[in-house]
């Protein structure tokens, strides 16, 4: 694929400029490095520290999800969890084992039936999800990968009663794949 001159412009623009700020930035650590103390009656020394913390996400907490038995109505499941990211926010793209295009699918041998997630944030901000699309960006719990063991998000499954009531008896299921990803 061919550029336009200014964007390989750009691109190697900040190439050089971040590579200026290496350069910059180890000559300057290097300057302070470790030091010993002198010999006396006490000694001081003086070490440098560094540690980095990546961009890090975890979902937890999750369990199966039983609809129950379709008796004529709109049949609609929630599922609870913890959601961390070490950004404070994230994306989530769902994807079902049967999903076609941007929907998602229970099977029964070969018959399907539809039904709608919708995901709910630690804000309690919602988006209905598509299949394998990339949600908007949510927010989540920066203190605790456990979220120290209270839920902060939760799915809602729906079946609709006019999907169910057009399928054939029997029993249907499906896994939903949740992949997070931080921002």
């Amino acid at each position: 694929m061919r550029h336009a001159p200014w964007r390989q412009f750009a691109r190697t623009f900040s190439i050089a400029a971040f590579a200026f700020a290496a350069v910059t930035s180890l000559s300057a650590m290097s300057a302070r490095g470790a030091t010993d103390g002198p010999l006396g009656a006490t000694s001081t020394g003086s070490v440098d520290l560094n540690i980095a913390v990546p961009n890090l996400v975890q979902i937890s907490m999750l369990n199966d999800v039983n609809l129950g038995s379709w008796a004529g109505a709109n049949m609609t499941a929630f599922e609870r969890f913890c959601v961390f990211s070490t950004t404070g926010s994230y994306n989530v793209t769902a994807s079902s084992a049967n999903g076609v295009g941007n929907r998602f699918y229970l099977d029964n041998a070969g018959t399907t039936l539809r039904y709608v997630v919708r995901w709910f944030d630690s804000n309690n901000v919602r988006q209905n999800l598509r299949h394998n699309q990339v949600s908007n960006v949510f927010s989540a719990v920066t203190t605790a990968p456990d979220c120290n063991g209270v839920t902060n998000s939760r799915l809602r499954i729906r079946v609709r009663n006019n999907w169910a009531g057009a399928v054939p008896a029997g029993t249907y299921s499906d896994t939903l794949t949740l992949l997070i990803q931080p921002q």
